[in-house]
């Protein structure tokens, strides 16, 4: 009966213990943290093979307009929490949810960097006040972004 209450308490209240299905979802649960902010946030949700979050953490604070991931810790910060998936997370002061040139390219590395370990990069999306964007829910790819915006 202590080793429950231990690990019960050890629990982190602010992990939900709901699958991560898509991004509406990720939006909703990560809105209060982001809403109203004048700065970049950026955060990392960490999965399990069943979707279920195993760890959530801001990675960086920006300025207004980006801020500086490191994708080797945040692959490492996976490889610790023996994650099966991660999804990229943060939010556009500006209101506007498209994604810049470095969204893309940070998108880009960071899959490469999860892929050579065998973590999926499941989403990155970008949250505004009232809307949000998701690089899973766009059917365009990364190669094809880039063109548009050359």
């Amino acid at each position: 009966a202590f080793e429950l209450g231990k690990r019960c308490c050890l629990e982190d209240p602010g992990i939900e213990k709901v699958p991560l299905t898509d991004a509406e979802i990720v939006y909703r649960m990560m809105l209060p943290r982001l809403k109203g902010l004048d700065h970049e946030e950026f955060w990392v949700i960490l999965l399990n093979r069943a979707n279920y979050i195993i760890h959530k953490e801001m990675i960086s604070l920006g300025g207004i307009s980006s801020t500086v991931v490191d994708s080797k810790l945040v692959v490492r910060m996976a490889l610790d929490k023996r994650a099966s998936g991660l999804i990229m997370v943060h939010n556009h002061p500006s209101g506007n949810p498209r994604p810049g040139h470095n969204d893309l390219t940070e998108t880009e590395r960071m899959k490469k960097a999860a892929n050579t370990f065998d973590i999926a990069l499941l989403d990155h999306i970008i949250i505004c006040d009232d809307c949000y964007f998701s690089f899973a829910d766009d059917k365009v790819t990364v190669a094809e972004r880039k063109n548009l915006l050359l």
